[in-house]
């Protein structure tokens, strides 16, 4: 929160329609009052609209029967990761949805390259979080994601496209 009198003393820090009350033949612009100095261009409206119908959809299931699912396929392949043995899992075992690993000394990219070649989209790098990174002496993490929009046969299909490159790559 910002005291009006000194948000009206701000300039704004880009420009765009609505934001202007007024441009004049020399060139000099009266900004709009704030916050509406601040506003530029046109609002998101479409994305304010798809917020609202995602809000909609998860509240049809409820937050807590979604976490309870969630923490199901989090149990479950954790359990499955198992199976593939050159794989580091970092994190503890509060992952809520999100699971970081390595598979043996193969660079994260390399392996999500492979894994894009099953068909299984994961997110490799140092995921903005480089401190992390120097804190398991690691350049890079494969991270894998679960949500409401997945099932266990999803975790099926990422655990045996990791065995199979576990086994091709050795």
């Amino acid at each position: 929160m910002a005291k009006k009198a000194l948000l009206d003393e701000l300039p704004p820090w880009e420009g765009g329609g609505a934001m202007i009350k007024h441009v004049h033949i020399n060139g000099d612009i009266t900004y709009a009052d704030a916050p509406w100095r601040f506003e530029a261009g046109t609002p998101n409206i479409i994305g304010i609209i798809g917020l609202g119908a995602a809000l909609e959809y998860l509240a049809q299931f409820g937050m807590d029967k979604i976490a309870a699912y969630e923490n199901s396929l989090m149990q479950y392949a954790q359990q499955q990761l198992t199976k593939v043995k050159s794989l580091t899992l970092y994190g503890n075992e509060a992952r809520q949805g999100v699971i970081a690993f390595n598979l043996g000394k193969h660079h994260a990219y390399d392996v999500g390259t492979f894994l894009d070649n099953y068909g299984i989209a994961i997110r490799t790098g140092h995921h903005c979080a480089m401190p992390i990174m120097d804190y398991y002496q690691v350049p890079a993490m494969c991270r894998a994601s679960l949500g409401l929009y997945n099932n266990k046969a999803d975790i099926d299909a990422l655990v045996n496209a990791l065995l199979r490159i576990e086994k091709l790559l050795g």
